[in-house]
């Protein structure tokens, strides 16, 4: 251990200075304690005067060959993020929360539509009836809950998990309604990539339009066709509102996701004809005073934009180019003490 960090602060022992025999402890203590130059710690060359490292640059790294649909906003996000999650792959290890994480929520709602949605597909025909719907929605999600956490529920997550009833069986008069308007099923979780022995893939990883050594990876919630041959490739949503595809990938005319334009390439892969193809969100929000399912507006020209943006952010990463963002993400982020986003300013002396 080190007497003092970088920034001059102290710092706290390993707890295997006080184990083993009584001996032994007095010694390490004695030899802990003892020359303070031995333990003098250089700030590195490129630390500011606090002592904070903002974005370390890593030596080398591995060039990519494969990136998932939605990793192309974490690069609009931030460059260096980017390379952090998806290029040294790093990760963060939280406590064990009393509640659900919207993670964790998101993903138990994602796991009984999908089981819906496959009930769909092997019956062979949409069912119009919201009732059945809503009765078959709550017994997946009570099998769910069953096999994810036993009989014993703590009180935030019982609260969260009947608010997730709440909005399935708001889900299921929608769904219902666009069954009667002749809408079916016909793909859950569709999923494009290398697989594992343990989770299998649908398709291999797709080639990007004039970037084929770049790999496209993904996995689309639901595809629908209607009677008339049109198809839409849908999203599930669960945050606690609705909010539109446009709000989501655009903004003042810019590109700011690229996931929703990126499923075209995969499902055209997938041997569908995206002719009379729409693209858009099935929301699950808190509020259940509007519809669900929310179409994008988009026509070729914007495909066109968003397919230029997606060979930039291709042709930056091949090349290595991570520079951080000016700004750090409005929310949650999860790389703020490597990046030193969180770390006080300090004013220049005069």
């Amino acid at each position: 251990s080190g007497r003092r960090g970088p920034d001059g602060e102290n710092q706290v022992p390993s707890r295997l200075l006080l184990t083993g025999a009584t001996e032994r402890i007095a010694s390490n203590i004695l030899e802990f304690t003892g020359a303070s130059r031995r333990f003098r710690v250089e700030p590195p060359a490129d630390a500011v005067e606090s002592g904070v490292v903002r974005c370390p640059r890593p030596g080398a790294l591995p060039v990519l060959d494969s990136m998932s649909v939605t990793a192309f906003r974490d690069y609009l996000t931030c460059p260096y993020r980017f390379m952090l999650k998806h290029v040294l792959r790093l990760d963060c290890r939280d406590d064990e929360p009393d509640e659900l994480t919207a993670l964790s929520f998101g993903s138990l709602a994602h796991d009984v539509l999908e089981a819906f949605g496959r009930s769909e597909i092997d019956a062979g025909e949409a069912t119009c009836d919201a009732e059945r719907i809503r009765e078959r929605l709550d017994d997946l999600l009570d099998g769910e809950i069953r096999r994810r956490f036993g009989p014993s529920l703590l009180p935030a997550v019982r609260l969260q998990l009947d608010q997730l009833r709440w909005r399935l069986r708001h889900f299921a008069a929608q769904q219902a309604a666009e069954a009667r308007g002749g809408w079916r099923i016909v793909e859950v979780e569709l999923s494009f990539g290398p697989g594992s022995s343990r989770i299998p893939c649908d398709h291999p990883p797709v080639p990007f339009p004039t970037r084929e050594s770049m790999l496209l990876r993904g996995r689309i919630d639901r595809i629908d066709q209607h009677e008339d041959g049109r198809i839409r490739i849908l999203d599930y949503k669960t945050g606690n509102k609705i909010k539109k595809p446009t709000e989501l990938h655009r903004r003042h005319g810019d590109w700011i996701d690229l996931q929703l334009p990126l499923y075209r390439h995969l499902i055209r892969a997938a041997g569908f004809d995206l002719t009379d193809a729409s693209l858009g969100y099935v929301g699950l929000p808190a509020r259940t005073d509007g519809g669900v399912f929310v179409l994008a507006p988009w026509g070729d020209d914007e495909y066109v934009t968003a397919d230029a943006r997606a060979v930039e952010i291709i042709d930056a990463v091949r090349a290595g180019e991570f520079e951080p963002a000016q700004d750090p993400p409005l929310f949650h982020d999860d790389w703020s003490r490597i990046c030193g986003s969180t770390a006080v300013e300090l004013e220049d002396s005069e």
